[in-house]
């Protein structure tokens, strides 16, 4: 279990290929998801804002990102699926790390923990970028990168309703992301289109809404 948690945490899209029979299922369930999450965000924009809505449409962004360049995810499905068990194991010391951070942060919210959320974060980042890199290139790294990017920038909006000040680590890899980014570029085609995935955000959302209440 702690293993398969760790995997939906890293890259949930990982458990979709692992769950589903065969590539053409996931592709059909990856379509569903996205167009439920347009209905769940369109749902959303009409109601009346709230901190809820707002953590919730931040939850949502990097969803919203991938599915307006659908093609170019499902087109990495293959090499994924062919080298999960390899890429499910890869970071999982880093993966164990950032969860152990994120569960802490539901009974103890101080800067310190913040702080290392923000540092495990960072390292399974640069951990998951380079592995999946190895095993299936530079489509595969930029989509990585664009995740680790849109999802940093929700999950650190939905820690600043609790926290307007956050310590440094959570700011520190900016740059990191715009090397990676540059690097991936300088390999991939230029007509190439890239995208964002979702990272399993779920802790937060119920975190951040009980700590906003406290």
């Amino acid at each position: 279990m702690d293993n398969e948690w760790s995997m939906d945490f890293a890259f949930p899209l990982l458990s979709l290929l692992r769950t589903n029979g065969s590539i053409e299922a996931a592709k059909e369930k990856a379509k569903k998801i996205c167009e439920d999450n347009d209905m769940l965000d369109m749902c959303l924009r009409g109601c009346q804002y709230s901190l809820e809505q707002k953590i919730l449409r931040l939850g949502l962004e990097p969803w919203n990102q991938l599915c307006r360049r659908f093609e170019v995810l499902i087109g990495e499905f293959q090499c994924w699926r062919s080298n999960i068990d390899t890429l499910t194991l890869g970071c999982y010391l880093e993966s164990h790390n950032l969860r152990q951070s994120m569960e802490t942060l539901t009974h103890n919210h101080s800067m310190i923990v913040v702080d290392a959320i923000c540092r495990d974060m960072n390292t399974l980042s640069s951990c998951s970028i380079e592995e999946y890199t190895k095993f299936c290139g530079h489509v595969t790294r930029m989509l990585l990168v664009r995740l680790f990017q849109s999802s940093r920038k929700s999950i650190i909006g939905m820690l600043k309703v609790k926290w307007p000040v956050l310590p440094d680590e959570c700011s520190q890899l900016v740059q990191f992301y715009e090397e990676e980014e540059q690097l991936a570029l300088s390999f991939s085609p230029p007509s190439t289109s890239l995208k964002n995935l979702y990272f399993n955000i779920i802790l937060f959302y119920l975190a951040i809404i009980y700590f906003s209440y406290q």
